[in-house]
């Protein structure tokens, strides 16, 4: 955004450059990229841009798993263990992530949201980035984007309610339950 306006730039594709979420013409990708790069300019053309990335739902697998209320070090190993065990393929394979989603001290309990994305597919869209002057700082899935989208610009967004919130794009369908203004499930159709 540019002051308090927000900007819409817009650089298309050429067929077969990402197929199914993924880069398959790696250098049309990165020149794709760099024509977007120079769309939005800045005070020095080499200064790269911070660059929050959201990718598709179809390569992201979430689950969200309870836990006794923890904190410190105890949380962090808590989850870990969770995250091995809930994990679709070996962690060396796989990127992860987690949030505390909720917390419930009637019952001691605590829910974490954990996400799971192939490394190789994330690793190829970071050094592209990085090729056409972005710096990626954080990825997230589309669900969780819009999570928060939706929490934090929603008109009459009630973070007291659940949602069961439909998005239909080009890649398919997602549904995606909302509960206390988090995410807390999600299923995607292609």
């Amino acid at each position: 955004s540019k002051g308090n306006r927000w900007q819409l730039l817009i650089e298309r594709l050429a067929p077969g450059t990402l197929e199914g979420g993924e880069v398959k013409n790696y250098a049309e990708f990165v020149k794709s990229l760099g024509a977007l790069r120079g769309q939005i300019g800045s005070a020095r053309a080499d200064q790269k841009i911070n660059t929050i990335v959201s990718i598709s739902s179809l390569h992201v697998y979430s689950q969200a798993f309870s836990l006794p209320l923890i904190e410190g070090e105890n949380l962090e190993r808590a989850v870990d263990l969770n995250l091995q065990v809930v994990s679709p393929t070996g962690s060396a394979e796989n990127y992860s992530g987690w949030q505390i989603i909720g917390k419930d001290t009637s019952s001691g309990r605590m829910e974490i949201l954990s996400a799971f994305a192939k490394r190789d597919l994330l690793d190829r869209v970071k050094q592209a980035l990085r090729e056409a002057d972005f710096l990626p700082v954080a990825v997230e899935f589309k669900a969780l984007a819009l999570t928060r989208f939706l929490r934090e610009a929603g008109s009459g967004f009630d973070k007291l309610k659940s949602y069961l919130v439909l998005y239909l794009d080009a890649s398919g369908l997602d549904i995606i339950v909302v509960r206390h203004g988090e995410l807390y499930f999600e299923y995607f159709n292609s």
